[in-house]
């Protein structure tokens, strides 16, 4: 029988960094203590609240289009 997961995740902070482990994958969110990290962080466990088999999208994809800005 699997182990059951801990709920909610927690988010940890690393060298200034923010990330969270889910499904034993980690998943890195950005600063420590930024708006961007916990909007991220808020993001990801609400998907997995409603899915905790999910499978998010790259993280990379999601700095890329976080810090896009509008005029290219």
């Amino acid at each position: 029988m699997p182990r059951p997961r801990d709920w909610p995740p927690t988010l940890r902070h690393h060298k200034g960094y923010a990330r969270v482990q889910w499904g034993g994958r980690w998943y890195h969110l950005g600063r420590s203590g930024s708006a961007e990290a916990n909007a991220a962080f808020s993001r990801l466990s609400n998907l997995w609240r409603i899915d905790p088999y999910h499978e998010p999208e790259d993280v990379a994809a999601i700095m890329r289009a976080r810090t896009k800005t509008p005029d290219g």
